[in-house]
């Protein structure tokens, strides 16, 4: 019996500076010894002291990192300003829509999303798909979405095999395809409405025949009986578009991005067949984009919106897509429409070795969160970016052993792990940033208690580490979504900077 498959050696990329603090302490420590000597020098001994405590109350607030959260004392401040200024102005609250504060009566998505725009277009075959386009970073996404079969009746061999096919696919996104910003996976897991089953029982139905009273007595019962207590998982698979080919190159207009994109999805296509995305993963039509967002705006309306989608299509528009009423003033807590929702981060990855299995619970229904969504957001490396990055992580690995008296085998064994990696690399691995969005979404706030504890559970089964998005609960219910957002490309600081912090 072969042993089975195991996964590992994750590593976040940190660049580190003396006795094992970060970049950004020690530059402040360096900056705050040639103050010293120079008042020193021109002050005496006392401006000498003033300097030094000076230095050390700016360094405090990088030194105290949360555990709970990863985040330091000048982050914290910074996110807490902002939102200080949201609540301030009343940005912080949305009201749109024919009776809300817009001036056309829409109801456009919140947030990062707000000026986003939705492009009808087709493929080489003639196969028609949306890309949603966000100005602000020229990002052009399009969704796929897929039908996993899941993992029960499979052999080991061919899970493997779907889980390399797999890392074909993410390397191929940033070794072949340059102007791929980030990919994203996205498992929704919600009641099922039944609607479906519904319909095609009743256009299935026989009239006629010896059974026909008998068949029709059984399909009714299931009918009525099976949509209860069942949850139905979606799968879908966003991959994003730069409209720069380099850093500071020309923009390609969308007519270029509409071609390249059309161009890309077959090849696509035919490689996540083969990873266990289904069968036959079908690009997502604008229609059916704007239908999915509604309902994760306003889970309320899921039903109304299956009865309409079998009924001819419910008509909305992207700019009728968001919700008409959305508070983001608490910390932990995100209120759209109807609903209220929570979400985590992950905070770090798995420090062992795992199995293919590892997120089977957290992916799965469960009957505590009706409404839950895991997304694995990627952000695939070039592969001279990825060569970069490995060796500079051998060089801070080696950098911390060799300046830290008190090296631990931890640093030991992260040094092993760089090299390593730079030796996968170096053999053709593609390289990838990772992440985890988690959210889930109730319809009575009194349920929100018993997210928190089952998310817990949930984590630790699956050895993630996760962190509530405080503060930040808008930006990472929209960063969720399967619509292609780069979040690094949003924000003010950029993420080799945040490396340093």
């Amino acid at each position: 019996m072969s042993e089975s498959t195991t996964y590992g050696n994750w590593t976040r990329p940190q660049i580190k500076g003396i006795a094992g603090v970060s970049m950004a302490a020690t530059a402040l420590l360096a900056l705050g010894a040639v103050a010293m000597i120079i008042a020193a020098m021109t002050q005496g001994f006392l401006g000498a002291v003033v300097v030094f405590f000076a230095t050390g109350a700016l360094m405090l607030p990088l030194l105290a990192k949360s555990p709970a959260t990863g985040m330091t004392l000048y982050e914290k401040f910074f996110v807490r300003a902002a939102k200080a200024r949201m609540a301030h102005t009343g940005s912080a609250v949305l009201l749109q829509g024919p009776c809300g504060m817009t001036r056309d009566g829409q109801a456009r998505l919140p947030g990062l999303l707000a000026a986003s725009e939705l492009i009808e277009a087709t493929d080489a075959y003639g196969t028609p798909f949306g890309i949603v386009h966000v100005p602000s970073t020229d990002h052009y996404s399009v969704v796929i979405e897929g039908a996993s079969t899941g993992m029960d009746l499979v052999d080991a061999d061919k899970i493997d095999r779907q889980v390399a096919i797999w890392g074909q696919w993410l390397a191929m996104l940033g070794q072949e395809q340059t102007d791929i910003a980030g990919a994203q996976v996205s498992i929704e897991t919600a009641p099922d409405p039944g609607v479906r089953l519904r319909h095609m029982i009743e256009a299935r139905r026989a009239t006629h025949g010896p059974s026909a009273a008998f068949a029709d007595q059984v399909m009714g019962e299931i009918k009525a009986a099976y949509p209860a207590g069942q949850a139905q998982m979606t799968t879908r698979i966003s991959v994003t578009f730069r409209s720069r080919t380099a850093p500071g190159g020309p923009k390609r207009p969308t007519e270029e991005m509409i071609r390249r994109i059309g161009n890309a999805l077959p090849s696509m296509l035919v490689m996540l067949r083969e990873s266990g995305a289904g069968q036959q993963p079908t690009p997502m039509t604008g229609q059916d984009l704007v239908d999915a967002v509604r309902v994760a705006y306003d889970p309320s309306v899921a039903t109304d919106v299956e009865e309409a989608r079998a009924a001819g299509g419910t008509g909305l528009t992207w700019q009728q897509a968001g919700p008409t009423f959305a508070d983001d003033r608490r910390p932990d807590v995100y209120r759209h429409d109807r609903a209220w929702s929570m979400s985590w981060e992950m905070l770090q990855a798995p420090r062992s070795i795992v199995h293919s299995d590892v997120l089977a619970r957290l992916l799965a229904p469960h009957p505590e969160i009706p409404r839950k969504r895991v997304t694995l957001v990627y952000r695939p490396l070039t592969m001279e970016t990825s060569a970069r990055v490995v060796e500079g992580e051998v060089q801070n690995a080696l950098f911390v052993l060799n300046n830290n008296k008190q090296a631990t085998s931890r640093d030991s064994l992260r040094l092993r792990h760089a090299q390593q990696t730079a030796n996968e690399e170096a053999t053709g691995a593609g390289m990838i940033r990772f992440g985890v969005i988690i959210t889930a979404t109730v319809l009575d706030p009194t349920d929100l208690s018993k997210i928190i504890e089952t998310i817990r559970q949930l984590s630790a089964a699956s050895r993630l580490k996760l962190r509530p998005a405080t503060w930040t609960q808008a930006a990472t219910f929209a960063a969720g979504l399967p619509l292609g957002l780069v979040l690094p490309e949003h924000t003010a600081i950029p993420a080799e900077w945040k490396d340093a912090l």
